[in-house]
């Protein structure tokens, strides 16, 4: 039987023919084995054995694809959100703004004409400049959820066409 033995970076390190039986004897610390893996493979990747070339698509199409994500990601994240019904901007320096405004306004009666993204402008108290502020920051937490779990999804997956099915 053909068994390829690997580190756990996936790189095959050497080919043994031996019964299964006597894996265990072929296997060092901190080695793991594939049974009957074909010996043109030099990687196994997400417990399949591939080719260098192979490996390399896979790693360079993950790499590409979490970048095309991440700029996915950031333009949602400055894209605006709603808040009483009127649409305002997130970009870093509206972040900034809110943030400034909705801490300086704490416990105090401020009301402050706020211009939206549409231009319009909306008159908030301080418990709304506050909500605001809240509704941002669990927006923010939700677009950072969901990559992490495209992210988890991109490293797990064992194709490139796996890797391209992912979608923001």
């Amino acid at each position: 039987m053909n068994i390829a033995i690997y580190d756990a970076s996936g790189v095959i390190l050497r080919f043994v023919d031996c019964p299964a039986s006597q894996v265990d004897i072929q296997v060092g610390e901190g080695e793991e084995f594939y049974l009957n893996c074909p010996t043109t493979a030099t990687h196994i990747i997400n417990g399949n054995p591939v080719t260098i070339e192979t490996a390399i698509l896979i790693e360079t199409t993950k790499s590409e694809h979490l970048a095309r994500l991440k700029n996915a990601r950031d333009a949602e994240e400055s894209g605006g959100f709603s808040f009483v019904g009127k649409d305002f901007d997130s970009d870093p320096l509206s972040i900034q703004r809110i943030t400034v405004t909705a801490l300086a306004a704490q416990g105090s009666e401020l009301s402050i004409d706020w211009t939206c993204k549409d231009g319009t402008v909306a008159t908030l108290n301080s418990a709304q400049l506050k909500g605001m502020l809240v509704t941002m920051v669990q927006r923010g937490d939700a677009i950072h959820k969901k990559w992490r779990q495209r992210k988890a999804a991109v490293m797990a997956a064992s194709t490139k066409e796996e890797v391209e099915a992912i979608t923001w």
